[in-house]
């Protein structure tokens, strides 16, 4: 039996239904960034300065760097104090499969267990003196790489949490949660039994009851329980090493929050860098012999599945950096971030459910061709002989997976790309007019409010039963439809090459009895 991870029934699940335990949907790992508002430009930290120190006298790059030096003596002798382990980590180390290492045994243990040191690039702030008495503070650039620490914390409610703080000014910090902890922990204290592996649930005893402790990790509710945890352990585990509990009130700092990235998981216009593309690719990984992993990047968003063992089948969609999905990104819209998610998990699935269950009804090849109307204006017909629409068929298909949908000139470059040529003459203007006809035959529709498209379910049904059908079925078929094949046959020969030998010998009859043989 299998166990997906979902709580909605749309059509892919509702394929399988019969082969399902249960279902429910997750927020997976979420990364919180902290940051002191004041802090983040140069005024405003000349501003937080003044109110700490009470003037510019020392305002210098020695004094700045003074911090870092007295929070490391400070957490040094308090891990020493308190038996916790604090260690410094070489570059690329997994940090926290090191953390796994020390996690308490002590169900009902509470606090920090440990502290791991690495160096990593950092937002510093660099204070420069003129000889008329001004100054000019802003972030280096490159960033300075610095040492960072990784306070590893029990939760009651959270389980396992990680704030990682830099301790130059202004002390940025990132925190980073756990849903699926979170869902263990409130389960345990309603009495549902369950077995979990890693991150992931692979036997409940109550499954509704599960998903409706996850369905709250999504609710707006979830915001005051998020923004809780991380003031509970911000300030009293990971800041008083920088600033004491006088100097914070003092100077007026205090942590504002939004979230940096987020997971969502099923159980099934990105803008880079001035002339870096954005990842856009597909892998299929096998880390080990009984597991394979598909993904596909877009950007800074992920789309995976994979199996959990032998009971589940996993969906996640990723947001690496919450910018990309084009909505706010501040800690009370947690629940938008988390909706956007589902919005890719769920076109994700339905995607692989017209992957699975394609068709194309006995009108379609007919009715391709003919004229039609995209409102008032006449279109021309969809002719599959064509070399060129069948390759836009293929791009169209390739693009059904996008987040945002995918606009006519995504269009016309995914059309070169598969011809091979990114030097051939097929242009944006080309790709909307081939659009068009797309959208007259209701395979394609246009995104409300916008100049992106998307594939309708039935269209991508249709294209893909249309280039299966072609290329996995007519054309091997018509091939070897004149002659048989003689001499032995190959040696491990797969169950879809035994059956396309039998349609092949059925076909010949067919063939012979139509006088199409030669």
């Amino acid at each position: 039996m299998t166990f997906k991870q979902k709580n909605n029934h749309d059509s892919f699940t509702q394929h399988y239904m019969q082969h399902l335990d249960g279902t429910y949907d997750c927020v997976d790992r979420i990364v919180v960034n902290a940051y002191f508002i004041l802090g983040q430009t140069g005024g405003g930290f000349r501003t937080w300065w003044r109110r700490l120190t009470g003037g510019d006298e020392h305002l210098d790059n020695t004094h700045l760097m003074r911090f870092a030096a007295r929070f490391s003596r400070r957490i040094h002798a308090s891990a020493k104090k308190n038996n916790i382990p604090l260690i410094h980590c070489k570059p690329n180390e997994r940090k926290h499969e090191i953390a796994q290492q020390y996690v308490p045994k002590d169900p009902l243990f509470k606090g920090v267990f440990c502290i791991l040191v690495n160096r990593a690039p950092a937002s510093v702030m660099e204070v420069k003196r003129f000889d008329n008495g001004n100054i000019d503070i802003r972030k280096k650039h490159p960033y300075p790489y610095v040492n960072h620490y990784s306070f590893h914390i029990m939760d009651p409610d959270w389980g396992h949490v990680t704030i990682r703080l830099c301790p130059h000014p202004p002390f940025n910090a990132q925190i980073i949660l756990n849903g699926h902890e979170y869902v263990a922990r409130q389960a345990t204290k309603m009495g549902i039994d369950f077995v979990k592996e890693d991150n992931c649930f692979t036997q409940i005893s109550d499954a509704a009851g599960l998903a409706r402790i996850a369905d709250t990790m999504r609710a707006e509710s979830s915001v005051g329980r998020m923004v809780q945890v991380c003031r509970r352990w911000i300030y009293s585990a990971c800041l008083c090493f920088a600033l004491t509990g006088d100097e914070q009130i003092k100077s007026d700092f205090g942590y504002s929050f939004s979230v940096y990235q987020a997971e969502y998981s099923r159980r099934p216009f990105y803008k880079g860098r001035p002339g870096k593309r954005p990842r856009i690719e597909v892998v299929v990984e096998r880390p080990v012999y009984d597991l394979t992993i598909f993904k596909i990047h877009f950007g800074k968003l992920t789309v995976k599945i994979y199996s959990k063992g032998e009971r589940v089948l996993r969906i996640e969609a990723i947001a690496h950096n919450t910018k990309a999905l084009r909505c706010r990104r501040k800690i009370d819209k947690f629940s938008e971030i988390t909706d956007a998610l589902k919005a890719i998990v769920q076109r994700f699935v339905g995607v692989l459910n017209c992957i699975d269950a394609c068709f194309i009804d006995d009108q379609t090849l007919d009715t391709w061709p003919l004229a039609s109307k995209l409102g008032a204006a006449r279109v021309a017909g969809i002719d599959v002989n064509k070399a060129r629409i069948r390759t836009v068929m293929q791009a169209v298909m390739a693009l059904s997976l996008k987040p945002n949908g995918f606009s006519a000139s995504q269009l016309a470059e995914k059309v070169r790309q598969i011809m091979g040529d990114l030097d051939i003459a097929y242009q944006t203007r080309q790709a909307s007019y081939d659009l068009r006809k797309f959208r007259a035959k209701a395979l394609v529709q246009k995104i409300k409010n916008s100049r992106r498209y998307e594939v309708t379910e039935k269209g991508l049904r249709q294209i893909i039963a249309f280039l299966v059908l072609r290329e996995k079925v007519l054309i091997p078929l018509l091939a070897a439809g004149g002659k048989r094949k003689t001499g032995p046959k190959p040696k491990n020969r797969s169950q879809i090459d035994i059956h396309y030998d039998n349609i092949q010998i059925e076909m010949q009859y067919v063939f012979d009895e139509l006088k199409l043989a030669a």
